[in-house]
């Protein structure tokens, strides 16, 4: 189980161990998003000032994503069939999609007047998903053809 707060600390537990898994401290750029991939290997954080972080749990080693924004991101997702496929929403209104293993955005989405607030990849099929925001928009994604 994960936990971030507003004063920048993360923990981690390991709830059938009984135990603390991590515990840290982001300082004033604090945790907004995070989500465990399907086996609970990796967990990908995204940070109020737009910074995309992964988390090998098995070492404890936080990687940081190339990539240039300063937006808030509100939302993140692995992908159910791809472990290394990530979709991340930010607060204004971009969609990306983000390969894990390779570090590198696969493709950006401008779909949304305001803020995206939430993802979800399709159960059924690998190659889509789907966004909210607040605009009241709901966007339907096909990310091998990048259109929506």
């Amino acid at each position: 189980m994960a936990y971030a707060s507003f004063s920048g600390i993360l923990k981690i537990w390991d709830l059938k161990a009984s135990n603390t898994y991590l515990n840290t401290n982001f300082d004033k750029n604090y945790v907004n998003s995070m989500n465990f991939d399907h086996d609970s290997s990796h967990l990908i954080l995204g940070t109020m000032n737009g910074e995309l972080m992964a988390m090998n749990m098995e070492h404890l080693a936080f990687t940081k994503f190339n990539h240039k924004s300063n937006v808030k991101i509100n939302c993140i997702k692995f992908s159910p069939f791809y472990s290394n496929l990530i979709a991340c929403g930010f607060d204004d209104g971009v969609i990306k999609v983000f390969d894990v293993n390779e570090n590198s955005l696969i493709h950006e989405y401008v779909n949304h007047d305001i803020s995206c607030s939430g993802i979800a990849f399709s159960p059924i099929n690998k190659l889509l998903f789907c966004s909210v925001g607040f605009d009241g928009k709901i966007n339907f994604f096909d990310i091998q053809a990048k259109k929506y």
